[in-house]
C-alpha cells in the first residue's frame, strides 16, 4: 500500500482509488458505467476523453484519470466523484487510514470465515 491519498491530483486520486481495491477501467468501459446512461444510452468514449482532458460544466470540472499502458484508465470511484462535483457535492478520495481500516475489517471478516 502506497501514500497517494496524501499526493493531490488525479493521478494520486485515481491510485488511492487502486489501493482500496478499485479496479482501473478504460475510457470505453467506464462509459458503460450505468450512472452515466442518459435515457438509456452510454455516452462515447470521446465524452470521456473530453471530461478527461478539457472538463464538464460551466466550471469545466474534470473527470480524474491516467496514462497506463493499456491508455487512460479511470476508476467507477472516480467517475463518482465527478458525477458529485458536477451536482455541487464532493466524495472525498479514500485516505491511507480508511485504506488500513478497510483491510484491517476485511482481514478480520477472513479470520472469522477461517481463511
Amino acid at each position: 500500500m502506497h501514500d497517494h491519498a496524501a499526493a493531490t491530483g488525479p493521478v494520486a486520486r485515481v491510485l488511492a482509488d487502486v489501493d482500496v481495491g478499485r479496479e482501473l477501467l478504460t475510457i470505453g468501459r467506464a462509459m458503460k458505467l450505468p450512472e452515466l446512461r442518459r435515457n438509456g444510452r452510454s455516452p462515447s468514449p470521446s465524452s470521456g476523453f473530453r471530461w478527461i482532458s478539457s472538463g464538464a460544466g460551466p466550471d469545466k470540472i474534470r473527470l480524474d484519470a491516467m496514462k497506463t499502458a493499456r491508455g487512460l484508465v479511470t476508476t467507477d470511484a472516480a467517475v463518482r466523484r465527478f458525477l458529485a462535483a458536477l451536482n455541487g457535492t464532493e466524495i472525498p478520495a479514500a485516505t491511507p487510514a480508511a485504506v488500513r481500516r478497510e483491510h484491517a475489517r476485511a482481514a478480520a471478516e477472513c479470520a472469522a470465515a477461517g481463511l
